[in-house]
C-alpha cells in the first residue's frame, strides 16, 4: 500500500493532487502514510508533493520556452505566485534568474 501511494504520488503530483487525493486511491491510514513518508523520505506527504512540483518546474524552466505561468500550471501550482514562493523559500531564487543560470551555466 506504501509502495502505491508513493507511485501514485510521483504520477500526479503536477496534475494539482493533494493528500486527500492520495488517501482515496491507496486505502490506507492518514498517519501510516505520513509516518511512512517521514520515516523513508525524510519529508511529509505534502513536503514530496511540493518537492515533485518544484523538480518538474526545474526541468520546464530549463529545457521548454514556456512562460512562468505555463510552467506553474504544468507543475501542478495554483498560480504563477505559488510558483515563485516555493523557488523564494527553497532555492533562494525566483524561476526566470533559475532558467537563465539553467540555460547559461557559468563555466
Amino acid at each position: 500500500m506504501i509502495a502505491a501511494a508513493f507511485q501514485y504520488l510521483r504520477e500526479h503530483a503536477c496534475d494539482g493532487v493533494r493528500v486527500a487525493d492520495v488517501l482515496r486511491a491507496v486505502p490506507v491510514a492518514r498517519r501510516t502514510l505520513e509516518k511512512a513518508s517521514r520515516r523513508l523520505l525524510g519529508r511529509s506527504l505534502l513536503e514530496e508533493i511540493r518537492r515533485l512540483r518544484l523538480e518538474r518546474a526545474k526541468e520546464l524552466l530549463a529545457t521548454t520556452g514556456m512562460s512562468i505561468s505555463e510552467v506553474a500550471a504544468a507543475s501542478g501550482f495554483t498560480s504563477q505566485k505559488q510558483l515563485a514562493e516555493l523557488f523564494r523559500k527553497e532555492l533562494d531564487t525566483c524561476p526566470t534568474a533559475y532558467r537563465r543560470r539553467a540555460r547559461n551555466p557559468v563555466r
